[in-house]
């Protein structure tokens, strides 16, 4: 019951924040709360913006920010050796696919069913990079 009143005592945001998985570790860096404020900001212009398209587009300009905090989260992770290669990585995974939905939902563009999920990848820098070189 005292976790429950504990829960209930915390903003809804710090409910959501206390969720998701970018938390778990709290990585103590500059770089990263600054990427995740950013990223933050930008969801939040994308959903007050009136028009559809201009969503989509703001939703493609920030693919490039995923990714850019996703490789920082793992190169911060392993030079504090904050857990094991394949635990970090798969965290890194998981708070990547949580950013992915906020974009989603914010853009009003469904991430399974539509074109979504390609657009974003597509937009991300080292997509063209990875087909290239496989």
């Amino acid at each position: 019951m005292a976790s429950i009143t504990a829960a209930l005592a915390l903003t809804p945001q710090a409910r959501r924040n206390a969720s998701k998985s970018w938390d778990r570790y709290r990585i103590p860096s500059k770089a990263l709360g600054e990427l995740r404020f950013n990223f933050e900001k930008q969801v939040a212009l994308i959903s007050v913006e009136p028009s559809l398209d201009r969503r989509r587009e703001m939703a493609l300009a920030l693919a490039p920010r995923l990714h850019e905090y996703q490789t920082t989260y793992l190169d911060i992770g392993r030079s504090l050796r904050i857990a094991d290669d394949d635990v970090l990585g798969a965290r890194a995974e998981l708070i990547w696919s949580e950013m992915m939905d906020e974009v989603s939902e914010a853009a009003a563009w469904p991430r399974h069913g539509d074109d979504f999920f390609i657009k974003m990848i597509e937009a991300m820098p080292s997509h063209s990079d990875d087909y290239e070189t496989a």
